[in-house]
């Protein structure tokens, strides 16, 4: 029993490191395993109770995926305070730590559109827009693990190199992958051998324990080994990196020239994959490089040294190839980022040429292009494309529908289809344009394939949900709950006799299921009305309509529809019949 405990606490040596370490971190991460356990009780075991699960679980699902979230963004940043600030000023940490709790509480209170403050938390989610927070949340993610890293080497202050640090870190992290999945691999048996055997469902008793394996292990151990990067790499990982990927990447710029030789050959037009194979060649490859300077001799170490140059001819071709769809189809935040991130490959290939031994700095430049993408209300990845398609957009609505060259007019459908599947854009096309003018202007083009992406279709949505404690059924006969889910293309965007499908319980105490029909007519012309707003819990109450012998009672639903038109392309719906 004592080797056991003491394999136990070997296990989690790098979680009780971080304890001392990094307090701060270290309490936060266990507040979101906390959290997390709790959300997956409520999505599990907790929600199986008929009694939590009329009066709390739809709240309380939505408190605790905002507090596991809170914690998660919390636990980035307050791990990039304390490699800032020196262990000792614990004011100082305190600090700013209060605030950078208040600032994450809001902000994932936004994205989870929490129970809490939820009329609050949703106006600001549409002020913002969905594309905006994703956008937000990504730069947020990356620029933190970004610096932080870049931290954690500079604290180190040992003789080791960037590109040692880096592989320490990755072989690290591997070998804690390989523990992990070892972890959930014993946590899955000993789970179905006990739902077997004894009781209780599998999918009640596994997530909660796979919550606490990836927190207090997985979480734990993965931010030590960014401060505490391994120095004796494993034979494998050597082997891996140094010959098996290595060799892969080598043979990859074999068939990369081999294809820029077929092209000025035979005189073709670059393939549209062109730039994401090179730009995922110099992800892959140049990395490695990096990492096998100084640890390889021969061949492989001078093959590693000039690498870099011998991709700096293939920028030519990405640059040909992005400005070659920009110049047809305009700027969208893919194309974007592609040129921002030749830019920065650039940067690289300079940097390296200059300054090899402080080449490390190149992750803060990383860090400050992922914050402009971001952050910047200017040079963000979604403001500079709206900006420029909706100047191309103006420039072609300059020119009458009967004189418009009709390249111009496929780069202006182009634009108007970018703009109207953003936030801001369908806001600005509906602001400043009439969609009767712009449709006579697009004619033809509207039907031709106007570019290589597609959109979903932007669209805004509302929705409420109401749970009914207290409902009047005298003069009723029968009860039913009923259910339906509706689309667009289902139904040629009529609603006016939509299928629903009714459950019952038979004398047996099983569900059956039938079918009818009902008018959504009336509800989507509510739910769409300028006065309506989301409304969930006790802030809802059910939509009726009462048909004589029949009631419908709409305890939820969501409706999507196009900002411009109005025409609804989702419909789902929740409720109960009442029949006669």
């Amino acid at each position: 029993m004592k080797r056991f405990i003491e394999r136990i606490k070997y296990t989690f040596r790098y979680t009780q490191k971080l304890s001392k370490t990094h307090p701060f971190t270290f309490y936060v991460l266990l507040a979101a395993t906390f959290f997390g356990l709790l959300y997956s009780l409520n999505e599990g075991f907790l929600g199986s109770l008929r009694w939590y699960r009329t009066m709390l679980s739809k709240n309380m699902g939505e408190l605790f995926a905002h507090l596991t979230m809170w914690a998660i963004m919390l636990l980035f940043a307050v791990f990039l305070m304390e490699n800032l600030i020196p262990r000792e000023k614990m004011i100082l940490k305190t600090a700013i730590t209060v605030p950078a709790a208040l600032v994450t509480f809001i902000y994932s209170g936004i994205l989870t559109e929490t129970c809490i403050m939820s009329k609050t938390f949703l106006k600001m989610k549409v002020a913002i827009g969905e594309d905006h927070l994703t956008m937000f949340t990504t730069g947020y993610f990356v620029m933190l693990f970004l610096v932080s890293l870049f931290l954690c080497f500079m604290r180190l202050r040992t003789s080791m190199s960037f590109g040692e640090y880096i592989m320490g870190v990755i072989s690290g992290n591997f070998l804690i992958l390989v523990v992990y999945f070892v972890v959930n691999l014993g946590l899955l048996t000993l789970t179905f051998v006990f739902t077997e055997l004894l009781f209780g469902d599998f999918g009640d008793i596994y997530p909660p324990l796979a919550v606490i394996a990836t927190g207090l292990y997985l979480g734990g151990s993965a931010l030590v080994i960014l401060t505490d990067s391994l120095t004796d790499i494993p034979k494998f990982m050597n082997v891996l990196f140094r010959y098996v990927l290595y060799g892969m990447s080598l043979a990859a710029y074999v068939i990369v020239y081999l294809y820029i030789i077929k092209i000025l050959v035979l005189q073709d037009f670059p393939s549209n994959s062109v730039y994401g194979i090179l730009t995922s060649l110099f992800c892959f490859s140049i990395p490695l490089a990096y990492l096998n300077i100084n640890h390889t001799t021969g061949f492989i170490e001078k093959i590693s040294r000039i690498l870099p140059y011998i991709f700096a001819p293939l920028v030519f071709l990405q640059i040909y190839t992005v400005a070659v769809r920009v110049r047809q189809y305009g700027l969208t935040p893919s194309r974007y980022l592609g040129i921002i991130f030749i830019m920065f490959e650039i940067c690289y290939i300079v940097w390296y040429t200059i300054r090899r031994d402080t080449i490390h700095y190149i992750v803060l430049v990383l860090a400050v292009l992922t914050f402009l993408l971001t952050f910047m209300p200017v040079s963000n990845a979604l403001s500079v494309p709206e900006l420029t398609q909706a100047f191309t957009l103006r420039r072609c609505l300059k020119y009458d529908a009967a004189t418009i060259p009709e390249d111009l007019r496929r780069r202006m459908y182009s634009a108007y289809d970018y703009l109207r599947n953003m936030d801001n854009g369908a806001r600005y096309i509906s602001d400043h344009y009439s969609s009767e003018r712009i449709e006579e202007m697009l004619g033809s083009a509207a039907a031709g394939d106007s570019d290589d992406h597609t959109y979903s279709g932007y669209t805004e949505s509302r929705s409420f949900s109401c749970r009914v404690m207290d409902l009047n059924i005298a003069g009723y006969d029968t009860v039913t709950a009923f259910s339906n889910n509706s689309y667009k293309d289902e139904y040629n965007g009529e609603y006016d006799s939509i299928p629903i499908y009714r459950t019952a319980l038979n004398s047996y105490g099983s569900e059956e299921y039938s079918f009818d029909s009902f008018d959504a007519g009336e509800l989507i012309s509510i739910m769409l009305a300028d006065d309506f707003e989301n409304r969930y819990g006790s802030d809802a109450e059910p939509i009726i309509f009462d048909l004589g012998s029949r009631k419908f009672v709409i305890t939820e639903a969501y409706v999507s529809y196009d900002p411009i038109t109005e025409e609804v392309t989702t419909l789902d719906i929740e409720g109960l019949l009442l029949e006669k």
